[in-house]
């Protein structure tokens, strides 16, 4: 990837394609060894709760939750049936799958 100064038009430097993984991407990969991050995630789908008015204007303003495990969650689909008082939800729970994976690079020559 080249990075272009804007008021000169000229080339500023080369970034490579590990720099621009390590810098900006390293999060998105399933399991990293060395921080134990990973973006790994239980898929849930149309799964019925109770919910009401108030539960909605909570996920108007954010689709992220807690559970009560403590566990990052994330509504990606949301059927509400007003007349009951319930949900059909579809969502994801951050959650570590396993750290079998090896993570390996090409750069090319």
């Amino acid at each position: 990837m080249l990075i272009l100064d804007t008021s000169t038009g000229k080339l500023k430097r080369e970034l490579t394609a590990k720099e621009l993984f390590d810098n900006f991407h390293i999060s998105s990969i399933f399991y990293n060894p060395a921080t134990g991050e990973h973006n790994q995630k239980k898929v849930y789908e149309g799964v019925k709760i109770p919910f009401c008015l108030e539960d909605w204007n909570k996920l108007l303003s954010n689709n992220k939750f807690n559970t009560v495990n403590g566990k990052i969650g994330e509504v990606n689909r949301i059927e509400w049936d007003i007349n009951t008082d319930s949900a059909i939800l579809d969502y994801t729970i951050k959650e570590l799958y396993t750290k079998n994976i090896k993570f390996t690079t090409n750069e090319g020559q």
